[in-house]
């Protein structure tokens, strides 16, 4: 992440806000997070609270780490993702320091346990960004079990906003470890058009690549109307159209795609894992 990204905890009038602005335009689903974690915001519970009274479909992702402060909140929820990296102590804390392993695994064993008592519960999931050295049988004995879903890609570059367009790069430390890719410029992104993403200050940003908001495309204060005729998101949306270059988001890792060849080999790994894990892997490619 940028040393210089923008940090801060969401107020309660940009929450409410959004909320009032979501149901004016039938908006039902809401991610409650984007680059950062949700559960540590002070008002986490009281936030989830209002957003299942008011009657929306709630999806939160975290890390973890404070699962174990909101498990009755988290219940309460539609969808719960995991970010996790590794499947034991000195894999999990190359890519998550200074996080640590066995909290996050008891949290994540505790929860599957809290919420087997209840007739309805969040689906849960879990993203394996797979790269060469990952172990995929490791990996699902260590978490599978305590998730609907195991969603498994290869690990893409990393993106961020900057001078006006998105740029992807390859992390130099694990260089030799990304699986082999190509660009696929005919794909769609559904950001620019169907996701009004609102950050911890109110603005909108037009992804989560864009960490804080650089790309200026107004305030939830002046609602979603302001977003849906602001001319820097129009000149975005046409460049989706068929056969128009995409100068903004050229390259965005959303357009990198594993080659033929990768998407076989990670088959291959699935394909021999217990059919019981078989049927919680899906391949998001």
């Amino acid at each position: 992440m940028p040393a210089a990204r923008a940090k801060g905890y969401m107020s309660d009038e940009v929450f409410n806000t959004a909320l009032d602005e979501a149901e004016t335009y039938g908006i039902k689903n809401i991610r409650l997070y984007a680059t950062a974690e949700p559960t540590l915001h002070p008002k986490f519970d009281e936030y989830v609270e209002v957003l299942k009274s008011r009657g929306f479909n709630v999806t939160v992702s975290t890390n973890a780490f404070t699962l174990n402060r909101h498990f009755d909140s988290l219940s309460k929820i539609d969808c719960l993702q995991y970010s996790i990296e590794g499947w034991d102590k000195n894999s999990y804390e190359k890519f998550r320091y200074p996080l640590k392993f066995e909290k996050v695994h008891d949290n994540i064993v505790g929860f599957w346990r809290h919420i087997s008592q209840f007739k309805t519960r969040p689906k849960i999931n879990c993203n394996l960004l797979a790269t060469k050295e990952v172990n995929f049988d490791q990996y699902f004995n260590c978490w599978a079990d305590y998730v609907d879903e195991v969603r498994i890609s290869p690990l893409m570059t990393t993106t961020r906003f900057s001078e006006g367009r998105f740029i992807s790069e390859l992390n130099p430390d694990i260089a030799d470890k990304y699986f082999e890719f190509e660009m696929d410029y005919s794909r769609h992104c559904s950001y620019p058009f169907g996701y009004v993403s609102v950050t911890f200050d109110g603005k909108i940003a037009l992804c989560c690549a864009d960490f804080s908001a650089e790309l200026d495309l107004g305030y939830i204060k002046d609602g979603i109307s302001s977003w849906i005729t602001n001319s820097r998101i129009k000149i975005i949306r046409r460049e989706f159209y068929p056969f128009r270059k995409k100068k903004i988001c050229k390259d965005c890792n959303y357009f990198c795609v594993p080659t033929e060849q990768t998407q076989s080999y990670i088959r291959s790994l699935v394909e021999v894992l217990p059919e019981h894990y078989v049927k919680k892997a899906s391949l998001v490619f």
